[in-house]
């Protein structure tokens, strides 16, 4: 069963192997949103694009600080976990989220420059690294000219490891990016999860 197929993700949700769900929001993505900064709308009808939310604890979050959010996932299991949760959330918080199901690697053509920014957390990792320009390629499709990319890097190391996860190789990963015409701002953060800690780095991208 092929790692990016909605078949295998769906059989490691239904068999509880989800190692990389932390039950509860990312600590970083927390401590970020406590701040006036990037990952704060600028005006109060925009986009944000969650690759991979799984059960989407991030989504509601980022739908509280006042986005607008679509939430991506190629499996049904976690997707219906965020909206049992959205259905006891207020209705205007509700109306900010968007669930769909849908393999990023070929998100629909009318979602281009869509989204004004991009939370990306796992998603990167679970893709095997032949699928990563690709990836690249789509999110820099869907991204409005001047947006941002809020991306934490996970798990820092080397593409020896076998996966998923996936290891990420910092500056290879990187280049990938900055490769497709993205600027980048790369900073350590010490709100990591204790599990996570020197693990990951949290890079910020913005589309030229």
């Amino acid at each position: 069963m092929h790692h990016n197929s909605a078949e295998y993700w769906e059989k490691r949700w239904q068999d509880g192997q989800t190692g990389w769900d932390l039950g509860t929001v990312n600590p970083v993505l927390a401590a970020e949103l406590q701040h006036p900064n990037l990952l704060h709308p600028t005006q109060p009808d925009q986009h944000i694009l969650v690759p991979g939310c799984g059960s989407g604890y991030e989504v509601e979050m980022l739908a509280k600080a006042g986005w607008y959010v679509t939430a991506v996932d190629i499996a049904s299991e976690p997707l219906r976990r965020l909206e049992d949760r959205l259905s006891l959330e207020a209705s205007d918080i509700q109306q900010r989220v968007r669930v769909m199901q849908e393999d990023i690697l070929s998100f629909p053509k009318v979602f281009d420059n869509a989204f004004h920014a991009v939370w990306e957390y796992t998603c990167y990792c679970a893709l095997p690294p032949a699928f990563r320009d690709v990836y690249a390629q789509t999110i820099k499709r869907v991204v409005k000219p001047g947006g941002n990319v809020f991306f934490l890097f996970f798990p820092i190391g080397t593409l020896s490891q076998e996966g998923p996860p996936f290891a990420v190789e910092e500056q290879r990963d990187i280049q990938r990016f900055t490769h497709l015409g993205f600027s980048t701002s790369l900073q350590s953060h010490q709100s990591s999860h204790p599990a996570r800690a020197k693990r990951e780095k949290f890079l910020i991208l913005q589309k030229q």
